[in-house]
């Protein structure tokens, strides 16, 4: 079993920036005030319509067939739970596709909401707001039985090897802080990944 790597955040969907303009100011916006958003307090981008971001690819158990419209998987369902409390009827939601750094950027956004498996840090509660955190995240190396990663059982053994990282994600972070700046493979943002 490979060693799991701490990890600075915990995941959690963008649902605070859907629901802060009718949260009311003290407690947790989302189990406080909950019950007074309503389809129509909120200042969605389309009139009647609540849109909902995801990345592209989606993988499960967060969305099932790389498909959030269906309803299956967990952030799906969720994203469907909330617009159906906030009275949003099913074909209400719109789902966008937005890349991971752009949901994450300061700035305009295309969505009301945002679910996609994000580690929150402190660096990112300065670009956007977020919801309560519904998951606790740690790293994970994965690789193939030849690997010699394979055989690792502490993070120190994984110091000689070549980590592959999405950029800008909590993993890019713990595999910088194992083997420094010169010894990982950092990938693209539209790569396969899995934690961020």
């Amino acid at each position: 079993m490979m060693p799991r790597m701490r990890s600075p955040g915990r995941l959690v969907p963008l649902l605070a920036a859907a629901l802060v303009g009718c949260a009311p100011t003290a407690g947790p916006p989302l189990a406080a005030g909950l019950s007074q958003c309503t389809r129509e307090s909120l200042d969605t981008m389309y009139k009647g319509v609540f849109t909902v971001a995801t990345d592209q690819p989606v993988y499960p158990p967060w969305y099932m067939g790389d498909n959030p419209e269906n309803g299956a998987g967990f952030e799906s369902a969720v994203a469907y739970a909330v617009a159906a409390r906030l009275g949003y009827q099913r074909d209400d939601v719109r789902w966008v596709r937005v890349p991971f750094n752009a949901a994450l950027a300061p700035g305009g956004k295309e969505f009301d909401a945002s679910l996609s498996e994000f580690s929150i840090t402190d660096q990112r509660r300065a670009a956007v707001d977020f919801s309560v955190p519904y998951f606790d995240v740690t790293q994970a190396v994965v690789t193939r039985k030849s690997s010699p990663a394979a055989a690792a059982r502490s993070v120190a053994a994984l110091k000689p090897l070549r980590l592959g990282v999405q950029v800008g994600t909590t993993s890019y972070t713990a595999a910088t802080s194992v083997n420094g700046v010169s010894r990982y493979l950092s990938t693209t943002p539209t790569s396969t990944r899995r934690w961020r």
